[in-house]
């Protein structure tokens, strides 16, 4: 992706090119660095474990559930962190969801 950037302190646009770390899973996975994580559930559920947003604050994932199946993705916090005020959230419908660490302890979809 390339991202034209107005500067204003040189009055003039940059170019910035970025480079998204996507990564394409069918079984459980620990995020660390991936910015996109597409969940393929057609062979059985998966669960997406978060770091410790203590560390992350700021951060933001891309979650995509990109299968037609019925089984779930499931978003776990870090220990006894939230996310949105519960250890867990749960997805059965195809849907892409963005989830961002707001403190030491609570990560939110936005």
């Amino acid at each position: 992706m390339t991202l034209q950037v107005y500067d204003h302190n040189k009055k003039e646009s940059v170019l910035h090119r970025h480079t998204r770390h996507i990564v394409s899973i069918t079984a459980d996975i620990t995020v660390s660095d991936e910015e996109l994580i597409v969940c393929d559930t057609s062979g059985g559920a998966i669960t997406v474990n978060l770091p410790t947003a203590a560390l992350n604050i700021g951060r933001e994932y891309e979650i995509k559930h990109n299968s037609s199946s019925a089984n779930t993705v499931t978003l776990d916090a870090f220990g006894s962190e939230t996310i949105d005020n519960e250890l867990t959230q749960e997805f059965a419908d195809r849907i892409s969801i963005t989830i961002t660490a707001i403190s030491e302890t609570e990560w939110i979809i936005v």
